[in-house]
């Protein structure tokens, strides 16, 4: 049983520039609390949605932690207000992505528990939060595509200090077909196909709708942010 005083993540604010600038330094508490943080939300979520091991996770994960290690060094990373396990966990997932088609395994659809209760659902602001922290962090993998196997899941737009109270009000105003939409496609990670048929589109209109949708929300929030 882990204990406090064995958590190497105590008293640690991983989201501030306090922790990146330890990491830049080799702080070795500081290296210790990322790696179980991108363990403890990449390991389950390989596990979970494809029938790949746990030691083919774990090597995942230490290539992922490799890769950030010296895009870190070289500062092709720099702090941006964000988390950094969160960009650890979209190296570690980029890399299971090329890792499942390299070897020919498909991914496993996640449902929903149909007997969650719906207290227990996201509202609205924790949906609007979720998919804008997708759009602005999604990655491409080594391959130059990303985890759908589509050009479309691409960085749409940056933004170094996000004003949350903008995100919200924007994806409130966004079409209830949009918030299907971008929520099908970025955060449950669906095909634009299936995103499609939940707002009775064919593929191609999907592809233009998750389009238009996006820039809408962009176009919003820009609004809404320079209030």
């Amino acid at each position: 049983m882990t204990t406090d005083t064995d958590n190497p993540c105590r008293n640690i604010e991983q989201g501030s520039l306090e922790f990146y600038q330890a990491l830049l330094a080799d702080y070795k508490q500081a290296w210790e609390c990322l790696y179980v943080s991108a363990f403890r939300s990449f390991v389950p979520y390989a596990r979970q949605r494809s029938a790949i091991s746990t030691d083919d996770a774990l090597d995942i994960l230490q290539e992922g932690m490799a890769e950030f290690a010296l895009k870190l060094k070289s500062r092709k990373y720099v702090f941006q207000g964000r988390p950094v396990a969160a960009y650890v966990f979209t190296v570690c997932r980029n890399r299971w992505v090329s890792f499942l088609r390299k070897n020919h395994i498909q991914k496993v659809d996640i449902k929903q528990d149909t007997a969650t209760e719906e207290s227990d659902l996201p509202d609205d602001s924790e949906s609007s939060r979720s998919t804008f922290s997708l759009l602005i962090q999604s990655d491409t993998d080594q391959d130059g595509e990303n985890e759908a196997g589509s050009s479309d899941r691409d960085a749409i737009w940056e933004d170094n200090e996000v004003d949350w109270e903008a995100v919200g009000r924007a994806f409130s105003e966004v079409s209830d077909d949009c918030r299907t939409m971008l929520h099908c496609f970025y955060v449950d990670e669906k095909s634009l196909s299936e995103c499609g048929a939940q707002i009775g589109l064919q593929e191609n209109s999907a592809k233009v709708k998750r389009f238009r949708c996006a820039q809408r929300l962009k176009a919003l929030y820009i609004q809404y942010k320079l209030e």
